[in-house]
């Protein structure tokens, strides 16, 4: 496999299937069960499907911008897309905060050069749909709102970056760039003690959360304990009780996800090993991936990633 493809499989797949950037899910659709093809993470649940959504949403501007803090008056217009890669989660949200668009991701595990590329596209839909009915072609100057790309961390590495930058992926180094894009990295692990924990306290309780969760992910009785640990500790504690088991659920789904995901990385480290490399394919079939972006990654047809999960039972011949 292309050295490319091993090291995220996701980004690679959204550069070479735009089809899969056509839609938005609009405010209807998102609140609407039946037929989601997808699975909020814990993170995007919080921050934009939930009840409270657009009170965390309004604490997290906050905690970003003390200097221009949102009214109550504010409105915010919440957006994201739909199945960029998997048909199973979401990860990624944006929202219109008076004259600012910002742009919000989640990692739990290894931070992705290519975030910037996929935010960059990101970026490209949310305008098109907040610019929609505006003379476009017209002579006076549209005015759009500032954008901001953030990505908060919630791996274990030690990681010290503190920016990823679009034109780190241009080909040509030294051409002097007329087009850039950043996105400010935020390390929410609550033993990084990041600052924008102690200002937004949902945020800083989803970190302790997710720590609970790990300590005790294994079993359905550990994964109670989470639970009992942190109504007892007051740890998004209004929250679980509301939602109950579905938290662990969202949350479980995602690692699983992260964790196929690590697996397709390491293994397609290993160069030449075939058994390696169907392994890889199954996990991200399993993971959920679409068989044309497994391909795509691959380097193989369609057809191609279809005998290799027949061979291993995955999908019936």
């Amino acid at each position: 496999m292309a050295e490319s493809a091993h090291k995220e499989v996701q980004e690679q797949c959204v550069l070479q299937n735009k089809e899969q950037l056509e839609a938005f899910i609009n405010e209807k659709k998102v609140q609407t069960e039946g037929n989601r093809t997808y699975k909020d993470s814990l993170f995007t649940d919080l921050f934009y499907s939930d009840e409270t959504a657009e009170d965390n949403l309004r604490s997290l501007y906050n905690a970003l911008h003390p200097e221009d803090p949102l009214a109550e008056t504010d409105i915010i217009i919440k957006k994201r897309l739909e199945n960029i890669f998997f048909n199973v989660l979401q990860n990624d949200i944006a929202g219109l905060f008076k004259n600012r668009v910002l742009m919000f991701g989640e990692h739990q595990s290894t931070i992705n050069n290519n975030i910037p590329v996929r935010l960059f596209m990101y970026a490209g839909r949310v305008y098109e749909q907040l610019l929609e009915g505006h003379k476009k072609y017209g002579t006076a100057r549209i005015e759009l709102p500032t954008p901001e790309f953030y990505v908060f961390y919630n791996g274990k590495e030690d990681w010290d970056i503190k920016e990823l930058k679009l034109s780190d992926a241009f080909k040509e180094k030294k051409h002097p760039f007329q087009m850039d894009l950043k996105v400010k990295l935020i390390n929410i692990r609550a033993e990084n003690n990041h600052d924008i924990l102690k200002k937004c306290d949902v945020l800083n309780q989803y970190s302790k959360f997710v720590q609970v969760y790990e300590s005790n992910k294994g079993s359905s009785e550990r994964m109670e304990q989470t639970i009992k640990y942190c109504i007892r500790h007051n740890i998004l504690s209004d929250y679980i009780k509301r939602k109950g088991k579905e938290v662990i659920s969202m949350l479980t789904a995602e690692w699983n996800m992260e964790e196929a995901l690590e697996v397709a990385r390491e293994e397609g480290e290993i160069s030449g090993q075939k058994k390696k490399e169907e392994k890889m394919i199954i996990n991200l079939y399993k993971a959920g991936g679409k068989l044309e972006l497994i391909a795509t990654a691959a380097e193989k047809s369609v057809e191609e990633i279809k005998q290799i999960l027949n061979r291993s039972g995955v999908i019936p011949e």
